[in-house]
């Protein structure tokens, strides 16, 4: 049956998801991103192996601004989070290089920024805490932050409105003048302080709360670069 999504004016819709009914325990994932006419996006086909048989097809568009290895990394994403709903094991293939050493790589500035929020893998596993995209451009620094715009050219500093330093997810959460008393407000509100060293606590008992954070953050971001 196949059905698609409504488009909305966010950083990424679900296009269409055509799905069957699963008879294999055992299914071939196959993802793959691409940008074409400076439009960005993904998709995930799963097959039963040796078969012409399509299990699941799925299609992604990302904003434009995003580069062809985070729609790679995007699909792999939705390849993972959709067999982790699945109680199967299966193989997912990817024609990226790069996106599968990021995947596997140790020594990645993503790991070492996630460990900011989560300190150990154990912790995240026992939090229940659904990743969107908003959640998962903060928990990764990868996104609409002057640090990473400036990384690939689509801003000419990484400096912050503030003025004050170079603008990541951390500067913004913790320090950024411009969400001052917002900031302070939570802080009221649940007797601890907004700052780096607390950003695990805040995860584990004020989740709600520093996630209608994030999201009114990402907003003025993307007002911001829609100018």
């Amino acid at each position: 049956m196949e059905s698609q999504t409504d488009e909305c004016v966010i950083d990424f819709y679900l296009l269409f998801v055509l799905q069957q009914k699963d008879t294999r325990t055992h299914l071939h994932y196959f993802t793959d991103g691409s940008k074409l006419n400076g439009r960005v996006g993904c998709s995930v086909v799963v097959m039963v192996p040796d078969t012409d048989c399509i299990v699941h097809v799925s299609k992604f568009r990302l904003s434009d601004y995003c580069t062809v290895f985070q729609a790679e990394l995007f699909g792999i994403y939705q390849a993972v989070l959709w067999l982790s709903e699945k109680d199967s094991s299966a193989k997912i293939f990817v024609d990226s290089w790069s996106s599968i050493q990021a995947c596997i790589s140790c020594r990645s500035e993503n790991g070492r920024r996630t460990k900011l929020f989560f300190r150990s893998v154990y912790c995240r596993l026992s939090l229940d805490i659904k990743m969107d995209f908003i959640l998962s451009q903060f928990l990764s620094g990868h996104g609409r932050f002057g640090e990473y715009l400036a990384r690939f050219r689509i801003r000419f500093d990484s400096y912050c409105w503030c003025g004050a330093t170079v603008q990541d997810p951390v500067h913004l959460i913790c320090r950024c003048s411009w969400f001052l008393n917002e900031r302070s407000l939570l802080e009221i509100c649940s007797g601890l302080d907004l700052c780096e060293d607390n950003l695990p606590y805040w995860i584990q008992f004020f989740p709600d709360r520093l996630f209608i954070f994030f999201s009114n953050i990402f907003n003025l971001l993307k007002s911001k670069v829609a100018r």
